[in-house]
C-alpha cells in the first residue's frame, strides 16, 4: 500500500470513529428485554404527530364526537383504571421529564419494564423528589435505599419490603442518560459502558421504533399451554415457528409519514407463508 493510501485510510478511520463506535441507547437493552419501543424525540414527535395526517383526523370535530370527546379524565381513567388520585398526578409529573429519546422494554417472563431515556441532572433531582412524594401518597409501601457504583449513584426501590412479594427496582443517571429497570446487574453493566462510551443522541426527523421478537413470544404462549405439544403442531404447520421478528419504524417527516415495516422469517416455503407471494 502506497504512503498516500495510507494517508486517506488513516484520515477516513479518524472521521468515521465517532459515528461508527458511537452507542445508542437501544443497545444497552438486555437480551431479555427486546419487546421494546423508542421515540427517538417525544416532544418533537408529538408536536408532529398533531400536524400529521392522522393527528388531524384526531382533532377533527367529527372524529371527536364520534368518539365521544374523551376528555383528560378520561384518558387518566383508561390509563390508571380509574384511580385519579395523588399518586396518579405525581405519576403524571415524572413523565413529564421525558422530554428526549425514551426506549422503553418489557421483560416477557418477569413482566420486569427497562427504561433509558434522555435526562437532564435537574429532571432527575426532580424525579428523586417526587419519588418521595410518591412514597408519602402511595398505597403500596416502598423503601428507598441509596448506593454506588463506580461513583455513580443507584437508587433502589423495594415495593412492599419484608413481605413475600418484595420486589426491588433500581435507577441511576449517568451524563444525560436515565437508566431504570429491574435488574441490578443489567444497571452496573450499563454504567460501566456509559462510563467508557459516549451516547449518540438523535439528530434526524423524529421516530418510533417498535421491536418485538415474535418467535419467543409464540414460543412462550406454547409453553404456558396446557396442551402444548398440540399447539406446538399447529403452529409448525402454520409456518408460524419460522417467524423471528417484526420491527416497525414511524418516521415524520415535515410534509409526510414513513412507515416501514419488516417481518422476519427463516422459511418462507411453510404454512401459510408458502400460499403469500413474496
Amino acid at each position: 500500500m502506497s504512503r498516500y493510501l495510507k494517508t486517506i485510510v488513516l484520515v477516513l478511520l479518524v472521521a468515521l470513529a465517532p459515528a461508527t463506535f458511537a452507542l445508542q441507547r437501544a443497545e444497552l437493552l438486555p437480551p431479555n428485554g427486546q419487546t421494546y419501543f423508542r421515540v427517538s424525540n417525544t416532544v418533537e414527535f408529538w408536536a408532529k404527530l398533531k400536524k400529521s395526517s392522522i393527528g388531524r383526523l384526531w382533532m377533527d370535530q367529527q372524529f371527536q364526537d364520534f368518539l365521544g370527546n374523551p376528555d383528560q379524565e378520561t384518558w387518566q381513567e383508561v390509563f390508571f383504571q380509574g384511580e385519579t388520585d395523588a399518586e396518579d398526578k405525581v405519576v403524571m409529573e415524572q413523565l413529564k421529564t421525558l422530554t428526549g429519546e425514551v426506549v422503553l422494554a418489557f421483560d416477557m417472563k418477569t413482566d420486569g419494564i427497562y427504561i433509558i431515556a434522555t435526562m437532564t441532572a435537574e429532571d432527575f433531582e426532580r424525579g428523586l423528589e417526587l419519588d418521595e412524594q410518591l412514597r408519602d401518597v402511595s398505597e403500596d409501601p416502598f423503601e428507598v435505599v441509596k448506593s454506588s457504583f463506580q461513583d455513580v449513584e443507584i437508587v433502589q426501590h423495594i415495593e412492599n419490603p419484608g413481605t413475600p412479594d418484595e420486589l426491588s427496582s433500581w435507577q441511576a443517571h449517568i451524563g444525560n442518560t436515565f437508566i431504570f429497570g429491574y435488574s441490578e446487574e443489567w444497571i452496573e453493566q450499563s454504567i460501566v459502558r456509559l462510563k467508557k462510551e459516549e451516547v449518540q443522541e438523535p439528530a434526524d426527523a423524529p421516530v418510533l421504533d417498535i421491536n418485538l421478537p415474535l418467535g419467543a413470544l409464540i414460543q412462550e404462549t406454547i409453553e404456558e399451554n396446557a396442551n402444548a405439544a398440540s399447539e406446538k403442531l399447529i403452529y409448525e404447520a402454520l409456518g408460524l415457528l419460522d417467524v423471528d421478528v417484526f420491527t416497525s419504524r414511524i418516521e415524520l417527516l415535515d410534509d409526510r409519514m414513513l412507515i416501514n415495516n419488516t417481518l422476519a422469517i427463516s422459511d418462507l416455503e411453510r404454512g401459510v407463508f408458502s400460499l403469500i407471494d413474496t
